[in-house]
């Protein structure tokens, strides 16, 4: 009887000129790889590095060139490496994936020898030095030989906004743990 009241009410209400509230639509597209991580030429992210010893460290990743689906990325002025990348999408030029399609909740795919990727969430929070960011992707990938587990939280129309790299010692048992905050973003020019 109570939920034939609650019915009545709603339509009552609906016919007075009320209206519930309006939902948010739902952006499919937000969980592209090429959303997660934006590969365009001049893009440089920024992070602060903490390994729990001292000050932080500064790193950087940045696109130094994309043109037909090949990208030349760049860690801290190290020697580049090829990512290739379409809508299946973004690998190593040796194939090892970095994010493959489709991007949703409990996805993995091979991500190098002995490692394994999976989709741990599909609506990560992050704060970061740009602020909080939202409906992020948590990917957390697995050595199977050497115990190392990195976690890389992609926001759409960002890139990578964290990255956490630990591992426990077998003999000691002691836990070491590497974490990348991103702190700045430059935005290069998408290609002609």
């Amino acid at each position: 009887m109570r939920s034939i009241a609650v019915c009545v009410s709603i339509v009552a209400l609906a016919a007075c000129g009320g209206s519930l509230p309006p939902t948010r639509p739902v952006d499919t597209t937000r969980l592209a790889p090429e959303r997660l991580f934006p590969l365009t030429a001049g893009t440089v992210w920024s992070f602060n590095v903490r390994t729990g010893d001292g000050l932080p460290t500064f790193a950087t990743l940045r696109v130094l060139t994309d043109a037909a689906g090949e990208a030349s990325v760049q860690r801290n002025r190290q020697e580049p490496d090829a990512y290739l990348h379409d809508p299946s999408g973004i690998r190593h030029r040796d194939g090892a994936w970095i994010l493959r399609a489709p991007i949703e909740l409990g996805a993995s795919w091979p991500s190098g020898d002995h490692r394994e990727a999976h989709v741990a969430a599909i609506d990560e929070s992050v704060r970061t030095g740009l602020g909080e960011l939202h409906d992020c992707v948590r990917v957390v990938e697995v050595d199977s030989d050497t115990g190392i587990e990195a976690v890389t939280v992609y926001c759409p129309d960002v890139g990578p906004a964290l990255i956490v790299s630990s591992m426990t010692s077998e003999l000691s048992g002691m836990h070491i743990e590497a974490r990348a905050e991103l702190i700045g973003r430059t935005v290069g020019e998408p290609a002609p």
